[in-house]
């Protein structure tokens, strides 16, 4: 027999005693399983009820923060706002009668994105029953100083009279008496009618500066009560960043100072200028929040445009806390969270902590707002609320 039958046969062979010891583990396997099932089904049966099973904490891993310090890292993020924003409400109710058109689209009424001038007239109150109360008013004036100039006249003949001896100075006292209150009345009657020129001037609510509407807050023809809002302007020939700051820059910033602004949606930078350091630091991210101005004259900034904001501060260091990406959660309002981990009464408690985001390397963030050594949910976070009993692993 030649060498490769030889070896052929071997292996043949060795592949038929690994077929029947396969068949006989399967056999032993079938038979454990026969005598196994009904044990398995009494076991399950005496388990108790899920409404029994208390209910398992959330499993989270967290660590201890560590300090991080950032040379000449001089970038900070923040969101383009108006100069001013003002919601503008109605001083009067009634109906609204008229809503002005737009300038650009003169076949519809104001809406968001519409500019407007200062002094324009956006929306008009039905001005009926105020012009009724300026004519009331009108003619209570009149009334009243006619009773003055009579009462004028009866006190000058009272006075002829007792001049004579006719009448007593008693008679003139009363006459001068009433002449005093006609004129008291003419006086009110005037207020009234300036009230009233007030109430119907108020009916048409006016642009207090040249910006762009934000928000339009009433529709043609619905009813408004005083003190109601109808429109949200902006002023947008200036716009401004607010970012946070920590406590080492302040020595290097100052009002006045200029600034860069980069608007990545824009692919633009624009000159920017400080216009306000807080003197105090905000209590929950324990940093400074700094203000820029930026000139907007052709109105290509708008409110909400993500920004970075580049200040001269060469040689500066941060100091911040590295924390994981991951560990990053949607805090108060906009701002960006993690949660803290806390002993409380042997339970391990998750809190909620809003964050300054200093800069971004990689997967990880240096941010402000964290004590030493303080721990952090850095697996889970996301299915956490405030508050939360949590159980930690390693």
């Amino acid at each position: 027999m030649s060498l490769a039958k030889r070896t052929l046969t071997r292996i043949f062979s060795s592949r038929s005693r690994h077929e029947l010891s396969l068949r006989g583990q399967t056999t032993k396997i079938s038979r454990i399983l026969r005598l196994s099932c009904p044990l398995l089904l009494v076991a399950l049966a005496c388990q108790s009820r899920p409404s029994d099973v208390p209910k398992s904490l959330p499993v989270v891993r967290a660590e201890s923060v560590h300090e991080s310090v950032a040379f000449s890292q001089n970038r900070y993020a923040g969101v383009v706002r108006a100069n001013a924003q003002v919601e503008l409400d109605f001083k009067v109710g009634g109906y609204i009668k008229s809503i002005s058109r737009s300038k650009t689209v003169p076949t519809r009424i104001l809406q968001e994105g519409d500019r407007v001038t200062s002094g324009a007239t956006l929306a008009v109150i039905d001005p009926s029953d105020y012009a009724a109360h300026v004519d009331t008013a009108s003619a209570a004036l009149l009334e009243a100083k006619a009773a003055a100039v009579q009462a004028e006249r009866d006190r000058a003949r009272t006075q002829a009279l007792v001049n004579t001896g006719t009448l007593t100075p008693v008679e003139l006292e009363n006459r001068a008496t009433q002449r005093d209150v006609s004129v008291a009345r003419v006086a009110r009657a005037n207020a009234t009618l300036t009230e009233a020129h007030l109430a119907l001037a108020d009916s048409t609510l006016r642009a207090p500066f040249s910006g762009v509407i934000l928000t339009r807050l009433v529709e043609l023809g619905a009813f408004v009560t005083p003190r109601a809002p109808g429109f949200v302007m902006a002023d947008d020939s200036k716009m401004k960043v607010v970012f946070g700051v920590p406590d080492s820059l302040l020595p290097s910033l100052h009002v006045g100072d200029s600034a860069k602004v980069e608007i990545p949606s824009l692919g633009r930078n624009f000159d920017a200028s400080i216009s306000r350091v807080a003197s105090a630091a905000d209590p929950r991210s324990r940093v400074f929040e700094v203000e820029v101005i930026i000139p907007n004259k052709d109105q290509q900034l708008r409110v909400g445009l993500a920004a970075t904001v580049v200040l001269d501060t060469s040689g500066s260091r941060q100091k911040g806390y590295e924390v994981p990406l991951r560990a990053l959660v949607r805090g108060t309002g906009s701002n960006i969270a993690v949660f803290t981990v806390d002993n409380a009464s042997g339970r391990s408690i998750a809190r909620v902590r809003d964050l300054t985001v200093l800069r971004v390397v990689g997967d990880d963030a240096l941010v402000l707002g964290l004590n030493p050594d303080q721990r952090i949910v850095t697996l889970g976070a996301s299915l956490l609320h405030d508050g939360d009993a949590v159980e930690l692993v390693r």
